[in-house]
């Protein structure tokens, strides 16, 4: 007797080749799933610390601002200061519009997870 190759009108339901399938989908959704679980403390911390310099560079800016109306500062003194609070300020945008991008990756791939299980 010849066996024919399993194909998709066909198929070949071996039952232990379904449940090996089964298991390895399975798998395959916990990986994803803890993987999401270890980027999402990684990224918490990441925010706190963005939280925290945002804040930090507006309390610069305050204290800035009220030493160059008391003190003779020179304007250069005062450009340097506040070039150097713009440039963090927009590093900081461009570190939040990669955390969306990142909530996006994280939302697909709950949809990957959830498709598996």
């Amino acid at each position: 007797m010849s066996s024919k190759p399993s194909s998709a009108a066909r198929p070949d339901l071996d039952w232990s080749q379904v449940k090996e399938t089964v298991l390895m989908l399975k798998l395959a959704a916990a990986q994803v799933k803890f993987s999401l679980q270890d980027g999402d403390s990684s990224v918490n911390v990441l925010t706190d610390s963005f939280t925290s310099m945002a804040s930090g560079i507006a309390e610069i800016e305050k204290a800035t601002a009220g030493l160059f109306e008391t003190c003779a500062v020179e304007d250069n003194q005062r450009q340097v200061i506040e070039q150097h609070c713009q440039k963090i300020a927009e590093k900081m945008h461009g570190a939040i519009i990669a955390f969306q991008f990142y909530d996006l990756l994280v939302q697909r791939l709950g949809h990957v997870v959830t498709g598996l299980s």
